[in-house]
């Protein structure tokens, strides 16, 4: 028993001692091998000199942190738990790895990537199994990759598993995290050949932001989307050949299919060959909204498309590196034989110009090739774009335009895109575009202004080269057939365009370097075809037309501003028209420069070779005219007449009231010598013969309110003769102004005046003669349609003595006029001299007024009167045929023959009167019921020779005085019926 005890004990000892032993080898040894053993892991991974840290350890795990590869720590993983089996370590294999806070960086500096440690990673090897990984599982957690792009970093989060598949095949379940956006991977590792194939799918929902990290200048062209996209990308090596097949999906557009396959070119990224080559193929459809805005500095189209666009393509990619191996290089090509991109039917709007497009629709069918030195993109010609109708406004109207096809033209097989590259940037660039209308386009406006065209072509152009480029356009229209309608003030102007053309082009430089945005400058060309009709135009009843039009200028394009149009117009084989005022002028020629929201140009001329005014022939005229906006500024020269150079000078303008214009016109003082040139010139006034010297000087106005002159004529000695009324008058001064044409009117508060040396009328001969008068409105409903003439004062010398009125008004619209015509010492010799035959002469002056009434002219009536002698102022008279007298008496009353004393009466009387000589002398004119217009004579004096009998008073009556009166002052012929004078009626003494 004791010798069992003490064995038991011996072992008990031996145990312990060997326990002790054991742990001390325990403690002092393995993590000694564990180092040296992880280590070699951890390099048969392919990452050289790891630095490292046992952490703890037990049987069946041990944990290392802080892993590091490399000098500069581009690998570090926080902490690394490694599971496994006594049995399966013996083996050389672990049961599971847990990664946890793994992270990697990876440069991309001057075109090479450089993946630091990573670049000599590989599968595992070392397992207990040829080629067999040496693990189950391995487990990411909390890990980042970090890529370095040129200086900008952009961290991926990731997480997974990596499994083994049996042999040397690895299984990859692995969760990544770009800017927001999760992606899978999954796929097999062959550990032995280093192939793969892989498959990446998920979400991307910030695009932008992962742009914005890597690429920015390729984030601010693009923007930043406001959707994401799905996506799936299968990636495989297979004997060194890589491959890649890809589908993506976003919001309105589709990659259907994307395949590349390379050879070397994981080498080629490496730095370690200098060649690679890479083949692609594609196809993609892109169905989205095109929005088109603006901004205040820089007006766009503003819309809403929906466009389609299906392509497909192939292309080769050669990547190779310079000796130096500091910059990376490529030659590549790409074919794409069908690109089809179509737009649904949208409305456009251009803000700067007021443009409201509807109804845009296009199918466009493209071809395209490139390479590494150029691009090169054709436009089908089976191609088209439509447009429903076109709103243009147009001064204060808006013109519709449309329906329009227009179908692309090859233009001498020019592409519709070419672009020169080098290093795998654009260089430069060439772009064309044809456009036709397989079909008349119509424009139409809502008062009735329509236009039709025949044919529409137009082209685009652009190059860019170097920095600076140019862009350059045409418009081509022609066949234009127009109606025009536009209302101005009260009227409506109306034209029409017949057999017109239209060229239209534009060119934009585009310097170097940021610079103001200048103006874009159209150049336009406007012309009627030789032999149509031309243009011809109506508007308050003014008919123009030309068979000649040209219209040549510029427009010019500044952000929101108004276009600024400068442009010239000429004409040639024009004419003007107007009925009503008997006016034509044919032979028309001009060139007028016209300009809108830009400086006027220098002033064009303006000839008319023919007038002719109500049948007569008038001098051509000349001058000159410039139009900016809605201003024209004008001259005029014309000599009507021989010496007299008419010149006007002015402008007109047309605004919301209507039309208005203002004119000097000036006539400096000439003479006319022709007395029938002013009747050749006005044709109304053809029987007037005039000379003198005559000047015209003041303004012309013309407004809503009408034509509102301010002119003043002058006349210095001027002479002017009647033969229809038998008037003269001669020694004329005058010098009348004029504030109204319709009706004639003068200032208000302003007297005219004019002097009449001599003037005759019939037989009515006044010498010295003057009138100072007005002409006044004639108001209905509160417009002036007529005048009167206010006669303030008219004079003249009569027999020697003088007639005048006052306070006389004449209205032409009236049937009669009556003034109280006054006299002031009358001749008497002079007034008995316009007796026929000289048969009473006489001495004295007489004084008095007399109402004559004028009708229809020689409807000359006399109202009652006297004249008389005035007091203290005798006189004398003498009938040479006094016996007339005593007939006259014998006629009146039979005593003058019966009875001795009424005879005796009559021969005294008879003797008297002729050499009788007067006290005091009157005439009164009465109308005597039944006797008619008498002049009775009263007289009181004596005889002058004899017994110089004295008479007290003598009263003699003579009837019917009245036509004998008119008949001594009318000539007979085409004034008056009497051709003789009639004798005087009965007398008698009382």
């Amino acid at each position: 028993m004791k010798r069992w005890r003490r064995w038991a004990w011996r072992v008990a000892r031996g145990l312990a001692v060997a326990t002790i032993v054991v742990l001390g080898l325990w403690l002092g040894l393995v993590p000694t091998i564990l180092e040296h053993v992880i280590a070699a892991r951890v390099e048969g991974f392919g990452l050289a000199r790891p630095s490292f840290r046992v952490a703890g350890y037990s049987l069946s795990h041990v944990e290392i942190g802080d892993l590091s590869v490399g000098q500069d720590d581009r690998l570090r993983i926080g902490s690394v738990r490694i599971e496994y089996r006594a049995s399966r370590l013996l083996h050389k294999q672990v049961d599971s790895i847990e990664i946890i806070g793994l992270e990697a960086l990876i440069r991309r500096k001057a075109g090479v990537w450089d993946f630091g440690p990573l670049a000599g990673l590989h599968g595992p090897a070392g397992g207990g199994t040829p080629g067999q990984a040496p693990f189950r599982r391995i487990t990411l957690r909390a890990s980042t990759l970090t890529v370095d792009l040129e200086g900008r970093r952009l961290r991926i989060p990731i997480s997974g598993s990596v499994e083994s598949a049996g042999a040397s095949a690895l299984s990859l379940d692995l969760t990544a995290v770009v800017e927001g956006a999760a992606l899978q991977l999954t796929g097999v590792l062959d550990t032995g050949s280093q192939d793969f194939a892989l498959a990446l799918a998920g979400d991307a929902p910030d695009l932008g932001r992962a742009l914005a990290a890597v690429a920015p200048s390729i984030a601010a062209a693009l923007g930043q989307p406001r959707e994401g996209m799905a996506a799936t990308v299968t990636l495989v090596r297979n004997n060194g050949v890589l491959s890649l097949d890809a589908t993506a999906q976003g919001a309105g557009w589709q990659l259907s299919r994307f395949t590349l396959s390379a050879t070397g070119l994981e080498d080629w990224l490496r730095g370690e060959i200098d060649v690679a080559d890479v083949q692609i193929q594609g196809e993609a459809a892109i169905n989205t909204w095109l929005m088109l805005r603006k901004s205040s500095s820089d007006p766009r189209i503003a819309g809403k498309a929906a466009a389609t666009t299906a392509l497909s393509a192939i292309g080769t990619l050669q990547l190779r590196r310079t000796r130096t191996g500091s910059q990376p290089g490529w030659t590549w090509s790409a074919t794409a034989p069908t690109v089809r991109a179509t737009v649904a039917p949208c409305d456009l709007s251009i803000a700067a110009s007021g443009i409201a497009i509807k109804g845009v629709s296009a199918d466009l069918r493209m071809t395209a090739t490139a390479d590494a030195t150029r691009l090169r993109v054709n436009l089908l010609p089976d191609s088209w774009i439509t447009v429903a109708s076109a709103d243009v406004p147009a001064s204060g109207r808006t013109e519709t335009v449309g329906s329009a096809r227009f179908v692309i033209k090859e233009r001498e097989n020019q592409p519709l895109l070419a672009v020169t590259l080098e290093g795998g940037r654009p260089v430069a660039a060439l772009a064309a575009l044809v456009a036709e209308a397989d079909a008349p386009v119509s424009i139409s406006a809502g008062d009735g202004t329509t236009a039709k065209v025949a044919a529409v072509r137009s082209e685009v152009e652009g190059v860019w080269n170097d920095g600076s480029g140019t862009l350059a356009g045409s418009l081509r229209i022609s066949g234009i057939d127009a109606s025009f309608r536009q209302k101005l003030g009260d009227g409506l102007l109306v034209a029409d365009v017949s057999g017109a053309s239209l060229l239209a082009t534009s060119r934009r430089d585009f310097p170097p370097g940021r610079e103001p945005e200048a103006p874009l400058p159209i150049e336009f060309v406007f012309r009627t075809t030789p032999g149509s009709p031309g243009v011809s135009a109506t508007v308050a009843g003014i008919e123009a037309t030309s068979g000649v039009v040209e219209v040549r200028g510029t427009i010019a394009l500044s952000g929101g501003a108004p276009p600024a149009v400068s442009a010239r117009v000429s004409l040639a084989n024009a004419s003007v028209r107007q009925k009503d005022a008997g006016l034509t002028m044919t032979g028309l020629e001009g060139d007028v420069p016209i300009a809108w929201n830009a400086p006027a140009g220098e002033p064009g001329r303006l000839v008319v070779k023919s007038i002719e005014l109500k049948g007569a022939a008038l001098p051509s005229l000349a001058g000159t005219l410039s139009v900016a906006d809605t201003r024209a500024d004008f001259t005029v020269d014309w000599e009507p007449l021989a010496g007299a150079k008419l010149r006007a000078e002015g402008s007109a303008a047309f605004g919301a009231r209507g039309p208005s214009a203002r004119a000097y016109v000036s006539v400096p003082l000439f003479e006319i010598t022709d007395p029938k040139a002013l009747g050749r010139l006005v044709p109304p006034l053809k029987g007037l013969l005039a000379t003198g010297s005559f000047a015209l000087d003041g303004y012309v106005r013309l407004s809503g309110n009408g034509l509102s002159p301010n002119i003043a004529l002058t006349i210095l000695d001027g002479e002017f003769k009647s033969e229809a009324w038998k008037a003269e008058a001669e020694g004329v001064f005058a010098t009348v102004r004029l504030n109204s044409f319709r009706p004639l009117l003068t200032p208000r508060k302003e007297f005219q005046v004019a002097l009449v040396r001599h003037a005759t009328i019939g037989k009515l001969d006044v010498k010295d003669g003057f009138v100072a008068f007005r002409l006044e409105p004639v108001e209905t409903d509160g417009r002036a349609t007529g005048w009167t003439a206010y006669v303030q004062r008219g004079e003249c010398g009569w027999v020697g003595g003088r007639l005048y009125v006052e306070d006389f008004r004449f209205d032409p619209a009236a049937r009669t006029h009556t003034a109280t015509v006054y006299a002031r010492d009358l001749k008497l010799g002079a007034l008995l001299a316009l007796i026929p035959g000289e048969k009473v002469a006489g001495v004295g002056s007489l004084d008095g007024e007399l109402p004559v009434t004028i009708g229809t002219w020689p409807d000359v009536r006399f109202g009652e009167g006297e004249l008389c002698t005035p007091p203290g102022q005798p006189g004398w008279f003498k009938v040479k045929n006094s016996e007339v007298l005593g007939t006259v008496l014998e006629n009146t009353d039979p005593r003058f023959k019966t009875d001795s004393l009424y005879v005796e009466m009559k021969k005294r009387l008879v003797n008297a009167f002729r050499d009788f000589e007067f006290d005091e002398l009157s005439v009164v004119f009465a109308k005597d019921a039944g006797k008619g217009f008498v002049a009775r004579v009263n007289t009181r004096g004596r005889a002058r020779t004899g017994d110089r009998q004295e008479f007290e008073k003598v009263t003699l009556n003579f009837l019917d005085f009245d036509k004998v009166l008119r008949d001594a002052i009318l000539i007979s012929t085409g004034i008056s019926d009497a051709e003789t004078t009639r004798p005087p009626g009965k007398g008698d003494r009382r």
